[in-house]
């Protein structure tokens, strides 16, 4: 088997897993930061006026988080792919098609999938835990009611990668 960069593919994979823990805590941290700076600032600050301007950002800020966090679970599709195992497995859960194929929805309620896809779950458990299984996954009320939906598509060029994209549709 080849060697990427001095790396083992088993390692190589265990280094992309944890650089999207690694940005998941992160990303966590600044949540956690970003909600007692604005509760500190509703202390100081308590006019009934300035209520309508408050609930406006926190919701522009609920939307930024809800689409950052879809985003972030499209790309870990993504980025799991990488393996022999799962990459396998999505191809032949896609079989001959040529065009993209609703793979996943990720939706209040949680990630659904539409392929029998283990080792892809697997994968998913491994990241997120049970987050993606607990529901009220979207904290927006633009998003709350809302279906983002993860197509894949496979390659047109034998070396080329799986195309995973994503799209929100309202329900």
């Amino acid at each position: 088997m080849k060697k990427i960069l001095g790396l083992k593919k088993k390692h190589f994979i265990i280094l992309i897993v944890s650089l999207c823990s690694v940005a998941l805590i992160a990303e966590g941290i600044l949540l956690a930061h970003t909600f007692a700076d604005k509760k500190d600032k509703d202390k100081k600050t308590s006019k009934v006026t300035a209520t309508p301007t408050i609930d406006s950002e926190e919701e522009a800020l609920r939307e930024s988080l809800d689409e950052e966090a879809a985003e972030e679970v499209r790309h870990c599709i993504e980025i799991a792919l990488a393996p022999i195992e799962t990459y396998d497995e999505m191809e032949a859960a896609l079989g001959d098609a040529t065009d993209y194929v609703k793979v996943f929805s990720l939706i209040n309620a949680g990630l659904q999938y539409y392929r029998d896809l283990p080792a892809m779950h697997k994968v998913l458990t491994d990241v997120y835990a049970d987050k993606l299984d607990k529901g009220d996954f979207f904290k927006s009320e633009k998003y709350k009611n809302s279906e983002y939906i993860i197509t894949v598509k496979l390659p047109e060029k034998p070396k080329d990668a799986m195309t995973v994209k994503g799209t929100w549709k309202e329900k």
